[in-house]
């Protein structure tokens, strides 16, 4: 059954989010697919399709700016999808996602010489994963398919989830490290060394910052290819 999964953050504008289309057979994995599609940020529309009938339909009545294809389609393929959605010229240069169970190396080739942008495992999907894999694609071949100011837009509605996701993880973790702190301090005062378990606290969520930050710094360089 094709349905559309409400946004985060609905937008007054509808040509200001991004749109993702969503092709899997499985309920459980299309649903799982969506939640972390939407996951990625704010402005983000969703259309999910069960079966080729569903998929046709919404081939022409959306225009996604990326698409997510399950590979095992049951009676058919996503390979069959993809080259349906490639033969009509409004989603010849749209980006494919191959999404698939299968981690070999045949699978993901076989995806790329079909027209997929790329290849995710479905075992290794979360909304981090999600949001490089859609900013790779995007910033590599959309910004010369499409007006630059949806680019732009789309970049932006991107880097804004994926800022919030951090931010989100990142205030208990700067607590915790304030608490600790507290601890080694007041152990201090009182003549006593600071517990190792309290450093080990310490130090884990000074490198989980750190990698925050290396995730950002990674996200505007890829974003300042746009400019």
């Amino acid at each position: 059954m094709k349905r559309k999964m409400p946004r985060g953050d609905p937008s007054p504008d509808d040509a200001h989010e991004l749109r993702v289309l969503i092709l899997d057979d499985e309920d459980c994995a299309r649903r799982t697919l969506e939640r972390l599609v939407v996951q990625m940020g704010t402005g983000i529309s969703v259309t999910a399709c069960a079966d080729q009938p569903e998929f046709l339909d919404a081939l022409q009545a959306e225009d996604p700016d990326v698409f997510f294809v399950d590979y095992d389609l049951g009676s058919w393929c996503g390979t069959e999808a993809v080259a349906m959605l490639r033969d009509q010229p409004r989603h010849q240069g749209t980006p494919v996602i191959m999404v698939s169970h299968h981690s070999d190396t045949a699978t993901a080739v076989e995806a790329i010489k079909a027209g997929c942008s790329d290849y995710i495992e479905k075992s290794k999907l979360t909304a981090d994963s999600l949001r490089r894999t859609v900013c790779d694609v995007l910033t590599g071949g959309l910004a010369g398919t499409v007006a630059r100011d949806q680019v732009t837009h789309v970049a932006e509605c991107i880097i804004t989830g994926m800022t919030e996701g951090c931010l989100g993880e990142l205030r208990p973790r700067l607590q915790s490290m304030y608490h600790q702190i507290c601890l080694m301090r007041d152990c201090q005062e009182n003549g006593i060394l600071p517990s190792t378990e309290s450093l080990d606290t310490v130090e884990a969520d000074c490198l989980q910052i750190w990698r925050f930050a290396n995730e950002l710094s990674e996200y505007g360089r890829s974003f300042n290819r746009l400019h």
